[in-house]
């Protein structure tokens, strides 16, 4: 599978932090970790993102970033595009408690993912989110 960068991100029961994110770049030696507060939650960041669009239940999002002319929904998109990235998946990671964390997927190969690919990380999602 064609991963250059996957991101997992968690809501937290903790009185200062929303949440926190995990990100795997391939080539930069591991995981880097943040922390969300929860004024971050009122950041057009946070707000215009594909991770609220799942959270908030309205689906998974997919978008190629290697189009001309790209008129993209979430600003993420395009800073993703100007550093490589070609494919561009959110899915949805939920929990057996009912909450709805997030997983994004970003390729930089120039077919992206095939649905083959994703359909296999789709079929992954109770095993993750289990170990989660």
């Amino acid at each position: 599978m064609p991963l250059w960068r996957l991101n997992v991100g968690f809501w937290t029961l903790h009185p200062e932090l929303a949440g926190r994110r995990y990100t795997w770049i391939c080539g930069n030696g591991g995981v880097v970790e943040d922390d969300t507060p929860y004024g971050t939650l009122q950041n057009p960041a946070y707000l215009n993102s594909s991770v609220r669009h799942v959270s908030e239940g309205r689906g998974g999002v997919r978008q190629r970033l290697d189009i001309d002319n790209p008129e993209f929904q979430f600003p993420v998109l395009e800073e993703l595009r100007a550093v490589g990235g070609t494919d561009y998946v959110t899915m949805l990671l939920p929990f057996s408690d009912g909450q709805i964390q997030t997983l994004t997927l970003t390729s930089d190969d120039p077919d992206g993912f095939s649905t083959a690919q994703l359909g296999l990380v789709f079929d992954c999602i109770p095993a993750l989110s289990s170990y989660y």
